[in-house]
C-alpha cells in the first residue's frame, strides 16, 4: 500500500478529497459502511486491509490478544515459532472443550482461528517485538454456552498457566454484537506495517471457502 506518512492520519473523506475520488460504499456492517477510496478500504474512518470484507462473513465468537513469552516468537523473522504458540493454544482450547463436551462431533476441530501479528509500540528497544490478535470461530453445531465457557477459562489462567502455553499474558473478549468493530481493529493498517497477513489454523481456510465465502463484493 505504501502511503505517504501524512495520509495515515487522514479520515476517510479527507483521503477521498486528497485523491480526488468519491468514497464508494461497499457493504453495511452493524450500521456502519465499508467504503472503497480508490485502492484503499475504510470501515467507518479506520483504514483496513482488504481481508476485512471476507472476515466479516465468518461468525467469530471470541477475540484473544496474546503476548509471547520467549524471545524467538517475539522477534523471529520466521512465523514458525509464533504459529507453534498459537496452534498450541488452539489445541489446548479444543482439548478443554472436548473434555467437557465429549459428544461433540467436531471433536478437536471445534475451535478454529484466524490471526494477525502486530508489532509493539513500547520502548524503542522493544519496538520489534511481536504480539498476536486472534479471532476464534466455533463449529456451528457447538452448544451456545461453549464460547462463554472458553472465555471464562482463559480469563482464569494464571501466570503459570499462560507460561506453559508460551504466553506471558492474554486478554479475551466476547465478540457478540460488535464483530465489525472487533474485526476492523484486527484488520487496521498502521504506518510502516502495511502488509499485514491474516493466518489461519490448519484446514480453516477450507472451512471458510465451503461455508463462509461471500458471493460477491
Amino acid at each position: 500500500m505504501n502511503l505517504p506518512k501524512e495520509m495515515y492520519q487522514m479520515k476517510m473523506y479527507q483521503m477521498a478529497k486528497h485523491l480526488g475520488v468519491m468514497a464508494e460504499p461497499i457493504a453495511l456492517f452493524e450500521n456502519k459502511y465499508l467504503y472503497r477510496v480508490k485502492d484503499h478500504k475504510y470501515y467507518d474512518d479506520r483504514l483496513v486491509i482488504p481481508e476485512f470484507y471476507n472476515l466479516m462473513h465468518i461468525p467469530f465468537s471470541l477475540s484473544v490478544s496474546i503476548n509471547f513469552l520467549t524471545k524467538m516468537p517475539k522477534v523471529s523473522e520466521s512465523e514458525k515459532p509464533r504459529r507453534e504458540v498459537i496452534n498450541g493454544l488452539l489445541r489446548y482450547i479444543n482439548f478443554r472443550v472436548l473434555d467437557k463436551h465429549p459428544c461433540l462431533k467436531s471433536g478437536r476441530r471445534t475451535v478454529r482461528a484466524a490471526w494477525v501479528i502486530e508489532y509493539g509500540n513500547l520502548k524503542a528497544a522493544e519496538e520489534e517485538e511481536r504480539h498476536a490478535h486472534i479471532l476464534l470461530h466455533f463449529d456451528r453445531a457447538t452448544p451456545s454456552t461453549v464460547p462463554e465457557e472458553v472465555m471464562c477459562h482463559l480469563k482464569s489462567l494464571d501466570r503459570t498457566g499462560c507460561e506453559l502455553l508460551g504466553m506471558s499474558d492474554l486478554d479475551v473478549q466476547m465478540i457478540a454484537g460488535q464483530q465489525a468493530d472487533c474485526v476492523s481493529y484486527f484488520c487496521k493498517i498502521e504506518r510502516g506495517r502495511e502488509f499485514k497477513v491474516v493466518e489461519h489454523s490448519p484446514n480453516f481456510k477450507e472451512v471458510v471457502a465451503r461455508l463462509f465465502a461471500p458471493q460477491e463484493e
